[in-house]
């Protein structure tokens, strides 16, 4: 019942596709560095998540201890998983 449970649990993890070049390993922590929404792709400073960070390219899920669902789109070849970074439990700190 143990790796049910667990499987269970990583059914619910969301998962941020972030290019891995945008990460800075800071010991017990990563920064993202990435400019916010308003600053990549030009939306209005009104706009609720305007300064919002802009990393993830693609999201998904976990479905088990190794696979993730994502949109086809997202990954077109082995070439594509390795220069990502599969990021999730992200929280932002301002």
């Amino acid at each position: 019942i143990a790796d049910r449970a667990r499987s269970m649990i990583l059914a619910f993890a969301d998962i941020g596709v972030i290019q891995d070049s945008l990460l800075v390993d800071q010991g017990y922590s990563v920064l993202i560095n990435a400019g916010s929404l308003k600053e990549e792709i030009g939306i209005c400073s009104n706009e609720r998540f305007a300064n919002q960070i802009a990393a993830s390219e693609c999201s998904g899920f976990l479905v088990s201890n190794d696979y993730l669902v994502t949109a086809g789109h997202c990954v077109h070849s082995i070439r594509d998983c390795i220069k990502y970074a599969y990021i999730y439990n992200v929280s932002l700190s301002i």
